[in-house]
């Protein structure tokens, strides 16, 4: 089901800056840890997409709400109504980022919010920025033990309680809009259950670029200035064909993604994943114009590194197996025959062979995903 919805009440103006943390195909490739991404590694010792320093260039200041969302109009620390957005930084990066992340938060123009930075042991200690801090809406909470990718997220996914619930990477910036985007976009479509706002994507220096994984993204997802609602079948076998949403920019309502969980097995493609279980249980995404995520994309980071050394292609091929198998059960034959293609993943396996038979690697893997 794909439904479009006029965007005349958009905010006037977007900001101007947008987040992007997948690959060309299921999953994310250039990623810190937190984003999804198959790059930045749990225990690398630090992030492969990093963002420069600044923040989102809005500034602090509540708005009186009047739009009937139901969501909170102001910051509630001391009674029991849930916060309207809970962002959670699951951290294991580059401190700097994560500080520049931190403020970008703080910069927003609705003040309906609570951050959660949940540290899994990474090794330099980051606790005297926080302690630092004047905002009651932002707590840090650091694991008594490395829990992994997958552990430190199902953390993040348990101490959620707000209406709308976000992981945003170590490494993203939110423009100073989004939560007032999301308030508005969950306003006008009362309990849809995931909502990706516009992404922009910048290199290294904070420059806009658009790589190939970028671009295969745009032509892929719904366009226009409207606002698109999908669902069902047709938005299984669309992001089977090719993955073109951005998992740190994603808000997700709380109350469905209580009722699903992380698969342990699929590390490098967690997000897809939990994704499929809340589409395949009824969940609607609503795909907003606005601007309001930026996401730092490195082109030659450690990328191809990790897609050729690491399980990536070999754990896409078993997840698009079982998911085939799953859409067939259900009826959904366009979405299985997708799946069982997965021709976005395909190119993309196609695409690094140049790189790896310039650096004399084992380019088997690669080709055994393409035709396969």
């Amino acid at each position: 089901m794909s439904q479009a919805i006029d965007g005349a009440d958009r905010a006037d103006g977007a900001d101007g800056v947008g987040g992007a943390d997948g690959a060309y195909g299921v999953g994310g490739a250039d990623g810190a840890y937190g984003v999804g991404g198959a790059d930045g590694a749990h225990g690398a010792g630090g992030a492969d997409g990093a963002h420069g320093a600044g923040g989102a260039d809005g500034a602090h200041g509540a708005r009186d709400r009047q739009d009937g969302s139901g969501l909170p109009a102001q910051p509630a620390p001391h009674t029991d109504a849930p916060v309207a957005l809970d962002i959670f930084i699951p951290f294991w990066g580059e401190p700097d980022y994560l500080y520049a992340a931190v403020r970008s938060v703080l910069d927003q123009t609705s003040p309906n919010w609570r951050l959660t930075v949940v540290d899994d042991c990474y090794p330099e200690d980051v606790s005297g920025f926080f302690s630092g801090l004047d905002d009651e809406r932002v707590r840090y909470l650091r694991n008594e033990e490395n829990l992994g990718i997958i552990g430190n997220f199902s953390r993040c996914q348990e101490l959620a309680e707000g209406v709308y619930t976000v992981f945003m990477g170590c490494d993203d910036l939110l423009g100073p809009r989004y939560v007032e985007t999301i308030e508005r976009t969950a306003a006008r479509l009362p309990g849809v259950e995931i909502i990706q706002p516009g992404v922009e994507v910048v290199d290294g220096s904070g420059a806009p670029v658009l790589p190939l994984s970028d671009r295969v993204k745009d032509l892929l997802r719904p366009s226009g200035r409207a606002t698109h609602v999908l669902a069902g079948e047709d938005l299984a076998r669309s992001l089977f064909v090719g993955d073109w949403l951005y998992w740190p920019s994603l808000a997700l309502r709380t109350e469905a993604l209580k009722g699903v969980r992380f698969l342990p097995d699929y590390e490098i493609i967690l997000d897809v994943g939990l994704l499929m279980d809340l589409i395949t249980a009824g969940a609607r995404l609503a795909v907003v114009p606005d601007v309001v995520f930026r996401y730092r994309r490195h082109g030659a980071s450690l990328s191809s590194e990790a897609l050729l050394d690491g399980p990536r292609f070999s754990d896409e091929r078993r997840f698009f197996a079982q998911q085939a198998a799953r859409m067939d059960a259900l009826g959904w034959r366009r979405a299985s025959r997708a799946a069982r293609q997965h021709l976005t993943s395909r190119a993309y396996a196609l695409s690094l062979l140049p790189g790896a038979l310039r650096a004399r690697r084992d380019v088997r893997p690669l080709l055994r995903h393409a035709l396969r």
